[in-house]
């Protein structure tokens, strides 16, 4: 008789648990679903072009989207590190365009430098995509380009954007 109070009292505990767990699973997918709701309204794809083939980060993957209730667009960068050496920080810049491909604003107000840091992406490694950028300066950005200028190395020696290795257009 003890033994059967025993059992029943393991076996609540254990419902107990799992009704715990399965309330805390769909609370994470509800607000994993509220994100994406959020942060993927008028999602654009952007055309990745590499212009400068020495530079060891390539630009992977692009997406701008004006987050729902914002009056600005978001840009994340996906790069993926095609160098040797570990990359710890990016320096980039992100030139905006209209979706006509019209610079927003008067050159070089489109323009917005980014510093990555504290990242710890490995040679074949994708990294950045993570973080975004916001661009209040520019309502209207629907395309952009993407131009890294500056990348440190987890042993301290940088490597810098030269124009002379950029493609011409």
């Amino acid at each position: 008789m003890e033994m059967t109070w025993v059992l029943i009292a393991i076996l609540s505990v254990a419902a107990i648990v799992v009704i715990s767990f399965i309330s805390q699973v769909s609370a994470e997918k509800e607000v994993d679903d509220q994100f994406n709701q959020i942060m993927h309204n008028e999602v654009v794809e952007v055309e990745v072009k590499p212009d400068n083939p020495s530079c060891p980060a390539q630009i992977d993957r692009i997406k701008i989207t004006v987050p729902q209730g914002w009056e600005f667009p978001c840009c994340w960068v996906q790069f993926k590190n095609i160098g040797e050496k570990s990359i710890v920080s990016i320096n980039y810049d992100v030139t905006c365009f209209d979706s006509f491909g019209t610079p927003v604003g008067d050159p070089p107000l489109n323009l917005t430098n980014v510093n990555m840091q504290d990242e710890h992406a490995r040679k074949g490694e994708v990294f950045g995509f993570e973080k975004y950028v916001t661009l209040p300066n520019h309502p209207t950005t629907r395309k952009v380009n993407i131009e890294v200028r500056k990348i440190l190395y987890d042993d301290g020696s940088l490597w810098e954007f030269d124009k002379s290795d950029a493609k011409l257009a």
